[in-house]
């Protein structure tokens, strides 16, 4: 009678044996099944391998891979892409096939490179720009402003059509603007520091936007009623020591103001008071009022 082990043995080895023989069936099968459709797919292999495709063609403001390559057979593929500032339209990349194992063809057309395009440039208050009669701005265009009379330009003159994506275009830099030009109006005598004066400027009347500005009676740092009260003061002095000056010259002239006396007998003559001449019979004396 059979011990549990050898039963087990037996068993398990029958089982492997069952399992070689199937995996070794399966491998027959499957590696002539391979073998039956390889030599059905080789010659088809081997044949597209000697189908050939005209160049690839080529486009406007762009390329393709293939440019140094004479020669383009079944499989073969080229990438186009379009120069700076130009934008492609369509797929990038096509290659060799065929419909009848004979004639090779392109898998498709190629495609384009269009140009990219910004919007007009934005129109400015006061000034223009030289783009007003362009009807399309491509890339690496450039329009430069100017401003209207009596108007300055702020900002870069100049802006650019340029692209970040290669898809579409922007203007580059911000829009300069114009600021009108305001000159100071002339210094009129009533005006004094800290006053407002009105002035013109080019888009019209406005007010200074100093503080104020010395005038001719201004005083700089001073307020325009501490200035007037100043300049008063300063009159009134001048007036006062001026007044002074013809009353003292009055008053000399005054005390020499009387009667004088000539003796013409003096060998010299001698002027004096007529308080201090005395009359004399032998002498001539003159008397002179002035």
């Amino acid at each position: 009678m059979w011990s549990d082990k050898t039963v087990i043995r037996d068993l398990f080895n029958g089982a492997k044996n069952l399992l070689d023989e199937w995996i070794l069936g399966v491998e027959k099968s499957l590696k002539a099944e391979s073998l039956v459709n390889l030599k059905k797919v080789m010659p088809q292999i081997l044949l597209q391998q000697t189908i050939p495709c005209l160049p690839p063609p080529d486009i406007t403001s762009g390329s393709h891979t293939g440019q140094s390559e004479q020669e383009f057979s079944f499989g073969s593929a080229v990438t186009y892409k379009c120069d700076q500032g130009f934008s492609l339209i369509g797929e990038a990349s096509i290659h060799c096939t065929t419909k009848d194992n004979v004639n090779g063809e392109w898998s498709g057309p190629a495609p384009e490179c269009e140009a990219i395009t910004c919007s007009p440039p934005p129109n400015i208050a006061n000034g223009m720009h030289n783009g007003s009669n362009v009807e399309i701005f491509v890339c690496n265009t450039s329009v430069t402003y100017k401003c209207v009379h009596n108007f300055s330009l702020i900002g870069e003159a100049s802006i650019h059509c340029t692209t970040k994506d290669n898809i579409s275009g922007v203007w580059n830099g911000s829009v300069p603007e114009c600021k009108d030009q305001c000159v100071l109006p002339r210094r009129r005598r009533r005006d004094t520091n800290g006053k407002e004066v009105p002035y013109k400027c080019g888009d019209g009347p406005g007010k200074n936007p100093e503080p104020g500005f010395d005038t001719r009676i201004g005083i700089p740092g001073i307020g325009s009623n501490i200035a007037i009260a100043i300049t008063v003061a300063a009159i009134t002095i001048a007036i006062a020591i001026v007044t002074g000056i013809v009353a003292g010259l009055n008053k000399k002239w005054k005390k020499k103001k009387g009667s004088y006396g000539v003796n013409l007998d003096s060998p010299k003559y001698h002027i004096a008071p007529e308080d201090d001449l005395q009359m004399s019979e032998t002498k001539s004396n003159l008397i002179i009022k002035v």
